[in-house]
């Protein structure tokens, strides 16, 4: 977390008006993972392009699946504009 991230709940939203408990800044989860070449190829373009390490690259694409899931299970539609063509696609995840 950094510092000017508002701090956590247990239920991984930031602290409501009283009604979360804060995720103790001592409380860590370790992850071992097995992955194909193309994930970790992925994950090596990702720590490349943001100069982050590993487990930075993973709560970076932790964070966007979680968003696009919420957003999605509120009946939003995510789309991609192509900028040159003006063309649209939509973006799903089951």
């Amino acid at each position: 977390m950094m510092p000017n991230d508002p701090e956590l709940c247990q239920c991984g939203e930031p602290i409501h008006k009283g009604t979360c408990e804060p995720i103790p800044v001592s409380e860590h989860t370790r992850l071992s993972v097995n992955m194909n070449q193309e994930t970790a190829d992925a994950l090596r373009s990702v720590m490349d392009h943001y100069g982050v390490s590993v487990t930075e690259a993973v709560r970076i694409a932790v964070s966007l699946a979680d968003f696009f899931r919420k957003e999605m299970a509120e009946g939003n539609r995510i789309q991609l504009v192509n900028r040159r063509s003006g063309s649209t696609r939509e973006f799903w995840m089951p």
